[in-house]
C-alpha cells in the first residue's frame, strides 16, 4: 500500500513539474514564432512570394486549354487495366 502511495505521489509530482516545464517551453516557442511571423522583412517576403505564385498560376492557366484531356486519358489508362491505350 505504501508503494502505491509513493508511486502515485511521484507520478503526480512528475506530472505537475513536467506540465509546468512543458508550458514554459511552449510559450517560448510560441513567442519566437510570433516574433518571426510579425517581422517586417518576413511579411515583405511573404507578400512577394504570394505575388509570384499568383503570377505563375496565371501563366500556367494560360498554357492549359479546356479541351486538353491528355492527362485525364493517361490517368484512366493507368488506373483501368481493362482499358486499351489509344495511339
Amino acid at each position: 500500500m505504501i508503494r502505491k502511495a509513493i508511486a502515485l505521489t511521484s507520478f503526480a509530482a512528475g506530472y505537475v513539474l513536467g506540465a509546468h516545464a512543458g508550458r514554459e517551453r511552449y510559450e517560448q516557442i510560441r513567442a519566437l514564432v510570433l516574433g518571426i511571423k510579425n517581422d517586417p522583412h518576413v511579411q515583405q517576403l511573404a507578400g512577394e512570394a504570394a505575388g509570384f505564385a499568383k503570377q505563375q498560376g496565371s501563366a500556367l492557366a494560360d498554357k492549359v486549354t479546356p479541351g486538353d484531356h491528355t492527362a485525364t486519358a493517361a490517368f484512366e489508362a493507368m488506373t483501368n487495366p481493362f482499358q486499351r491505350a489509344t495511339p
